[in-house]
């Protein structure tokens, strides 16, 4: 990572201590991105970056948009490994027109819910 970029992170975080400034790190790695003319360097730099974009990624609907995915993701995780222990549990929860246990649906409905706010 250019020190300059760096050096503009560490700012731009000092400045907001209490939220995480998504828009204006994206905003720096813009910025540093479009300063490369060659399409190389382009690519050469996003590798360099790959904790980074992941990072911005993830917080791109702030805290609150990465805590339901958090949690999301955790129950299907759950769900996912009861299924594998008790399956007949999971047998009457299913509908003839449900092909998912109401759990499960519930945390994609969490999941789906995030990817219409982007």
């Amino acid at each position: 990572m250019p020190a300059k970029l760096f050096k503009q992170m560490q700012e731009i975080i000092k400045a907001q201590p209490t939220q995480f400034p998504t828009a204006q790190l994206q905003a720096a790695v813009d910025q540093q991105l479009s300063q490369f003319e060659k399409p190389a360097d382009k690519t050469t730099f996003l590798q360099s970056i790959p904790p980074i974009t992941e990072l911005l990624e993830r917080y791109r609907n702030g805290i609150e948009g990465h805590e339901r995915n958090v949690i999301a993701s955790l129950f299907r995780t759950y769900l996912n490994v009861e299924k594998v222990t008790f399956p007949s549990l999971f047998l009457p929860l299913c509908s003839a027109k449900q092909t998912q246990p109401l759990f499960f649906s519930f945390a994609s409905s969490l999941t789906s819910r995030e990817s219409a706010m982007r």
